[in-house]
């Protein structure tokens, strides 16, 4: 049976399927998005706004402000990065300061981003690992969790990106229970078994997106 792949989100007519990819920090969900958008995703990185909206301005003001914190205004990004990935983790001070100036602006951010998405035919995906903590799942068709354990998931993000794995506990214990997240997504990927075996996996959920895409498309017309 063949699979004919729709256009992708920036070239595509239509009603786009929107779906999401998420999982508890080092879970593999970039990864995993990664792999579709080589098979003809749209991929966005609700991360990535978050490091945007660090690099503003105004958004410095307010978390300098709530911080007393001068400093934070002019820090490079990397540094003031650095800082609230690590210290304000242990520092709820910190980190509730970085949750209040971001979240909301990055749930308005998605909010928007999906009604333009809507019209612009294929598949998009946004993946993240806070989709279900800020409420953002809901805006999406189809949602997909990415599922690890913590050691894995630690070892991963240290790696990667040298984070300690003590940092990477303390994320998850403000993130969802990873096994809550299982019962409430469309389709689970245990990333358990190293990258050949997380390869096979995406072709078949781009297999299935292509599928719920085809009769999204179906039920509209």
């Amino acid at each position: 049976m063949s699979v004919e792949t729709p256009s992708t989100g920036s070239s595509g007519t239509g009603s786009a399927l929107i779906a999401g990819v998420t999982g508890n920090s080092g879970c593999g969900q970039t990864s995993l998005a990664g792999l579709l958008e080589q098979r003809g995703a749209a991929v966005f990185s609700l991360d990535a706004v978050g490091h945007r909206l660090l690099d503003k301005r105004y958004v410095r003001r307010d978390l300098a402000r709530i911080l007393d914190d001068d400093r934070v205004i002019s820090a490079p990004p990397g540094e003031l990065r650095k800082r609230l990935g690590g210290e304000a983790f242990s520092d709820e001070t910190g980190l509730a300061a970085a949750e209040r100036v971001t979240h909301q602006r990055m749930v308005r951010w998605a909010r928007l981003m999906v009604r333009v998405w809507r019209g612009s035919g294929g598949v998009v995906l946004l993946e993240g690992a806070l989709l279900y903590e800020l409420g953002i799942a809901e805006l999406m068709d189809f949602v997909i969790v990415v599922r690890s354990d913590l050691t894995s998931a630690a070892r991963r993000l240290y790696i990667r990106d040298r984070v300690p794995e003590r940092i990477t506990a303390a994320r998850w214990a403000r993130q969802m229970p990873i096994g809550r997240k299982d019962g409430v997504a469309d389709l689970v990927i245990y990333n358990d078994s190293g990258r050949d075996a997380l390869e096979s996996a995406a072709d078949i959920v781009w297999d299935r997106l292509l599928r719920v895409a085809a009769g999204q498309a179906s039920d509209c017309s």
